[in-house]
């Protein structure tokens, strides 16, 4: 599975821990703060609802309900 960090595709690496994860950024350079996203618009390249429950072998709904209240949602949250 892959997210998106400023802009570009990275793969996980290892087990998601409870909310915490590593992601491989190779050489490309990021810093602090730099916008990850997990989940998004498939349309403009970012891992969609699908992508998520066809990796975790399961339906979109059980996804989403998957997410806790500790997460941040909407745009850009930080």
């Amino acid at each position: 599975m892959t997210v998106m960090v400023a802009g570009r595709r990275c793969p996980i690496v290892g087990a998601v821990s409870m909310d915490q994860t590593v992601i491989d950024v190779g050489d490309f350079p990021v810093e602090r703060g730099d916008l990850v996203t997990i989940l998004g618009d498939p349309r403009q390249g970012e891992p969609g609802l699908a992508e998520w429950a066809q990796a975790l072998r399961t339906i979109p709904q059980e996804v989403l309900t998957g997410i806790g209240s500790r997460v941040a949602r909407g745009e850009a949250s930080a």
